[in-house]
């Protein structure tokens, strides 16, 4: 075991002395925090321009919409001749051009699958709707994270970051 051997120290002010042992400790949990608070702005930031990244456009959906419910149409005109349970189908589209068909899943119901074609053609066209508002959502999330981090950088105490982040 250690025995503790005190040691002599000379001090002109104590006072001024243990304030700066005190600003240093302070200091080093400032930049700890920061450094905390910092990384979770990042990856929630990280997070969100993923998600943004991986959106279709507009356009995108818009043209999805309009194949699917081409699908749907030319399915429909030609149900006489489609069996059911079918993986693909090989039709003629208006203009008489050859044109094949995945299907997705199995129907045993024809009518099923022009039914199942037109609700992807809406689906598609809602997100086509609606695109931009989540877009718009995303974007003025992280605008607000990008805000948050700065006043996390040049909070001048741990109080100020805590304000930042109340429970």
């Amino acid at each position: 075991s250690h025995n503790f051997e005190p040691k002599e120290f000379t001090c002109d002010n104590i006072e001024s002395y243990l304030y700066s042992i005190y600003t240093k400790r302070s200091n080093s949990l400032l930049e700890s925090l920061k450094k905390q608070k910092i990384d979770f702005i990042n990856k929630k930031i990280k997070q969100h321009q993923k998600i943004l990244a991986q959106f279709q456009s507009q356009e995108y959906w818009e043209e999805e919409s309009q194949k699917n419910y081409n699908f749907a149409n030319i399915i429909l005109a030609n149900l006489y001749q489609i069996k059911p349970y079918k993986k693909s189908l090989d039709l003629k589209d208006f203009n008489s051009n050859d044109i094949k068909i995945e299907i997705p899943k199995v129907f045993s119901n024809v009518s099923q699958i022009s039914e199942y074609f037109f609700k992807l053609a809406k689906k598609s066209k809602q997100k086509a709707k609606y695109i931009y508002i989540e877009k718009n959502n995303l974007d003025e999330k992280i605008e607000y994270l990008s805000f948050l981090k700065h006043n996390v950088e040049t909070a001048e105490n741990i109080q100020a970051i805590g304000f930042l982040f109340p429970k």
